[in-house]
């Protein structure tokens, strides 16, 4: 997450270099041949250069590159090193952040949280269909050496681009793959199935820059990142530093004319230190962050001490700690099976909480970050969605270690309302997860069912997100089937894309994040599942194995369903469900106490006696159902049954 200041400083002493391993090269600058590559940065880098390539006649909202496009830019990125024949030695994902990093990591979430608060204002009335942009951007590799000027972006981030790069790394990159991109190139000598980045790609239990620093001191290479960080790791004799930012395409192609040529900027610490004269950069930087604001010559002047007095200190050894390795997972652990397969760094994280000391306080919850979804502000969050599933993937983990780690409660930050906060979940007993698995596994099996296997996977698990959103509302609530199908076949209802259509897209993404959460933890703890909760684990991650990959789940909203026939079947099916739950539910006056509309507002009624589960969709609600249902029904003409109904108004703060 980097030292401010740090490479400010530092950079004026960096050296320019070529990205280049052919021997020949027209370029007379120093070659570096080995690279380590920090993944998360190398995401976000190539996220920023292929925003700089949007038109401006987008809104912001559609100017974001999506995660599959984000995806195809880090392939391009890769393969052309590949090309300059440079030797990637690994590919490092975040598993896990430190206690120390916490706070860090909550100020960035709040960022984001007020850019999209204030993008949310700023842009009410929603977006014209004109600036919806629907075609994809062709990603070449000039797109993402070399960066424009960014226009004024409001949004975070895109939400999911981190895993669906991890995802398609490890399971998307074949020569087959690249070759629907890259239709030109020549691979006939090569393995059309082989995945050319999976064995060098891993998500590590603890902080990506670590190992980062472990694998270049080793191997004599350089690490390209963006966090400066990496500057006070240990890279021993030969290992440097380059800033993916100074990456630049150069004047001139590789000589064999196959590639263009790459050059950057590169710092050498140990180089850097004899030049300076300073006892290391370790020091350099503890000096920093003791004292912000002091010129750089005072910090050099402050770190040529040579008694040993610093570095003795206890807090210059509690400085350095952050750069030590948290701990080493065995091979047979689930948690070190669940990275070796992992996509999703958050619940990666969450599971090496429970096998890696120092990323929680004794006796403290676990905790789990959910993403800032781009979502209606003014609405509760879209996290309120997918609880259910969730809820079930911690139980499983929280059963799958032994009795004396295991937690009671579980803290999901996220946004609430007009902050970042947390909502404790209490983690339920075996047997009371085993009837939630049951649940599940009925309502899956009731679409494939009704979706009868004629549609595909992304289809199928799209109908059970919004069966799954309309099946929490009362019957005279739901949106008509008119609506749903206006909203599958253009992303929105009415004349314009509006806050309320982006806010039921990100609730269907939600829902099917948590799906894709729980699919591989299944796999990975099977073994420390006991009786009945091993076979419904296992039960259910048959029924998710057709769930897409992130990059077709969370596809963008202009990738809507084409197909009248499709769209109309789906929605006659997700209606049919809905008929027959309510035929298989008891009347009002049937209800038991726990049914009845109270607390909960009649849309997030506890269904089966689920208390805890609509105690937690309780909490991600801020808006106040029963004032919402009153000021609706007070706005409109008294009717049996109303002409025209707004299917967000129905939806509410869900």
């Amino acid at each position: 997450m980097g030292i401010p200041h740090l490479t400010r400083h530092l950079l004026p002493y960096a050296e320019r270099v070529q990205l280049n391993n052919i021997e020949d090269s027209a370029d007379n600058a120093r070659r570096i041949t080995s690279v380590v590559v920090d993944g998360p940065a190398l995401v976000y880098h190539v996220y920023f250069c292929l925003l700089s390539w949007m038109g401006e006649q987008y809104s912001s909202l559609d100017a974001q590159p999506s995660s599959d496009e984000v995806s195809i830019g880090v392939m391009r990125f890769l393969l052309h090193l590949r090309d300059l024949n440079i030797n990637i030695q690994q590919i490092y994902f975040d598993g896990g952040l430190p206690l120390s990093k916490r706070d860090t990591r909550l100020s960035r979430m709040e960022k984001s949280r007020m850019k999209l608060e204030s993008f949310c204002r700023d842009s009410a009335g929603g977006f014209k269909t004109a600036s919806i942009r629907r075609t994809p951007l062709h990603i070449d590799p000039a797109k993402v050496f070399s960066r424009r000027r960014i226009p004024a972006r409001a949004l975070p981030e895109t939400t999911f681009m981190t895993p669906t790069v991890i995802e398609d790394l490890k399971y998307r990159w074949n020569w087959s793959q690249i070759l629907e991109y890259i239709p030109d190139r020549n691979v006939e000598e090569l393995d059309p199935e082989a995945y050319i980045w999976a064995n060098i790609t891993e998500v590590v239990p603890g902080e990506a820059d670590i190992y980062c620093a472990e694998t270049a001191r080793q191997a004599g290479a350089a690490v390209l990142t963006g966090d400066s960080d990496l500057l006070v790791h240990d890279l021993g004799p030969d290992g440097s530093v380059i800033f993916l930012d100074s990456i630049e395409v150069a004047d001139v192609q590789a000589a064999n004319g196959s590639a263009l040529g790459i050059r950057a900027m590169e710092i050498c610490p140990r180089l850097l230190e004899k030049k300076l004269g300073v006892n290391s950069i370790q020091r350099l930087a503890y000096e920093l962050k003791r004292d912000p604001h002091v010129s750089f010559q005072t910090l050099v002047q402050r770190s040529k001490g040579t008694d040993g007095t610093v570095e003795g200190s206890v807090s210059f050894i509690s400085f350095m700690k952050e750069y030590h390795p948290l701990g080493v997972l065995p091979e047979s652990s689930p948690a070190r099976r669940l990275l070796d397969s992992a996509v999703n760094p958050k619940m990666s994280e969450l599971c090496v909480q429970y096998a890696v000391p120092g990323l929680v306080l004794p006796n403290e919850p676990r905790h789990v970050y959910l993403p800032i979804l781009i979502e209606n502000h003014a609405r509760g969050s879209a996290w309120s969605q997918g609880t259910e599933i969730r809820l079930i993937a911690y139980s499983i983990l929280n059963l799958s270690v032994p009795g004396e780690k295991r937690s009671t409660t579980l803290l999901e930050h996220a946004r609430r309302g007009r902050r970042i906060a947390p909502v404790p979940i209490a983690l339920p007993s075996q047997k009371e997860t085993e009837k939630r698995l049951e649940s599940l596994i009925a309502k899956i099996t009731s679409i494939r069912r009704a979706c009868n296997d004629h549609h595909t996977p992304l289809n199928l698990w799209k109908s059970f997100s919004v069966y799954e959103i309309l099946s929490r509302m009362d019957p005279d609530e739901r949106p008509s089937p008119g609506n749903i199908h206006r909203f599958l076949k253009q992303d929105y209802c009415g004349d314009k894309l509006t806050w309320d259509d982006i806010h039921l897209y990100a609730q269907i993404q939600a829902i099917l994040y948590s799906l894709k959460s729980l699919k591989p933890l299944v796999h990975s703890v099977m073994s420390g599942l006991e009786g009945k909760l091993n076979s419904l684990a296992a039960e259910v991650g048959e029924l998710l194995v057709d769930l897409p990959p992130m990059r077709i789940l969370m596809k963008p909203r202009q990738d809507a369903l084409v197909s009248e026939n499709s769209i109309k079947q789906l929605v006659e099916e997700i209606f049919g469900l809905l008929d027959e739950h309510m035929a298989d539910q008891p009347s009002s006056s049937e209800k038991p106490e726990s049914e009845a509309d109270g607390q909960y507002g009649s849309n997030n009624r506890p269904r089966n006696g689920d208390v805890l589960t609509a105690e937690v969709e309780k909490q991600w609600t801020t808006a106040p159902r029963k004032k919402r249902k009153a000021a609706i029904a007070s706005a409109a003409p008294v009717s049996s049954k109303p002409k025209h109904r707004n299917m967000y108004d129905i939806l509410g703060g869900m």
